[in-house]
């Protein structure tokens, strides 16, 4: 037997003849991608190896690859990002998220939604600053003077404000109003009154092999 540069094990003269088997290998290490229709026919795979990629039908073809201990995919995986430095979001708000993961790049999209709140709208926001925790696992590579990206305060009234996203560590966006100096959302003026949102949209490279 031998292996071929790209990985395809195929026989030698030497070895005995064995047509079916040695064809079946030659199939099954390959390398192709694999097409399947669901999470359940991905799982059941036998014989799973680093690099093996499937081609999920039921995500539109999208790529998910064995990295030796779990299935890698492009498509994006929702998470509930805690933000913090609010005062009070209030009754029936949300905090929710998004991320992507294309080699060492992270796509993120967060959004916090305030409820019905007992404080009044200046209280709500409070005027600290405002923090957003990125996704587990995903630490940024270096976080002096990093610029992360941008989002938007938006009322329920539909007016919308500018915000800007900078790393505050490894693990945490910090939220604020650009100027000079920046500002704090709620020592901007914005509110959080029932139905505003602050949603942001940031990149950055990821120090997690």
């Amino acid at each position: 037997m031998q292996i071929l540069q790209n990985g395809v094990e195929v026989p030698t003269n030497s070895d005995p003849y064995n047509l079916t088997d040695d064809l079946a290998n030659i199939g099954l290490t390959s390398n192709v991608i694999i097409p399947v229709t669901s999470q359940a026919q991905r799982d059941a795979l036998a014989g799973k190896f680093v690099g093996m990629t499937v081609r999920r039908m039921d995500f539109r073809g999208t790529l998910e690859y064995w990295d030796g201990s779990g299935w890698v995919s492009e498509r994006g995986v929702a998470y509930t990002p805690i933000w913090s430095g609010v005062a009070d979001f209030g009754s029936g708000g949300s905090l929710t998220g998004t991320y992507w993961v294309r080699g060492d790049q992270v796509t993120v999209r967060a959004k916090a939604k305030f409820g019905d709140s007992a404080l009044s709208d200046a209280g709500a926001m409070g005027t600290g600053a405002v923090f957003c925790p990125l996704p587990a696992g995903y630490p940024i590579a270096g976080v002096e003077n990093v610029t992360l990206g941008t989002g938007f305060h938006v009322t329920a009234g539909g007016i919308i404000s500018s915000l800007v996203v900078f790393a505050s560590n490894s693990t945490t966006a910090s939220v604020w109003v650009g100027g000079t100096p920046v500002k704090t959302p709620g020592e901007a003026g914005l509110t959080g009154a029932i139905g505003n949102y602050m949603e942001i949209a940031i990149t950055y490279q990821t120090s997690a092999v």
